[in-house]
């Protein structure tokens, strides 16, 4: 069977390696843990002036994480931490019920990370 546009999509950011790695000094290290499949990741995300300087994750997950990960790194490099991204539109193919929360699993993980740095005390 031959993959539609959108899957050869997905498995080119499964494979890109622009944002794996870690960062050796973060503003802020998120880990995003999705118990259902055994997903594992870590963002680290270093922000200047209120804009998403850089971004890396690194960590073991599946195919879909992976990709998406990779996807919002890519949308949220150089962004105000105040962007919003609909992930599923992002992530651009259908997906079932139970795959669901491997695509919306890292974003809310790291939306959760930069809103709490405005309580912190750095």
């Amino acid at each position: 069977m031959e993959m539609t546009d959108a899957e050869r999509r997905i498995m080119a950011y499964w494979q890109n390696e622009q944002y794996r790695g870690q960062l050796p000094v973060a503003t802020i290290r998120c880990q995003s843990h999705n118990p259902t499949c055994g997903d594992e990741l870590q963002f680290d995300i270093t922000i200047t002036d209120g804009i998403i300087s850089q971004i890396l994750f690194s960590g073991e997950a599946c195919v879909y994480t992976l990709a998406v990960a990779a996807m919002l790194a890519e949308a949220l490099h150089g962004k105000p931490t105040t962007t919003e991204i609909d992930v599923l539109e992002l992530f651009g193919i259908p997906i079932s019920t139970n795959r669901k929360e491997c695509v919306i699993s890292p974003y809310r993980e790291i939306k959760k990370c930069i809103s709490s740095i405005g309580r912190m005390v750095l």
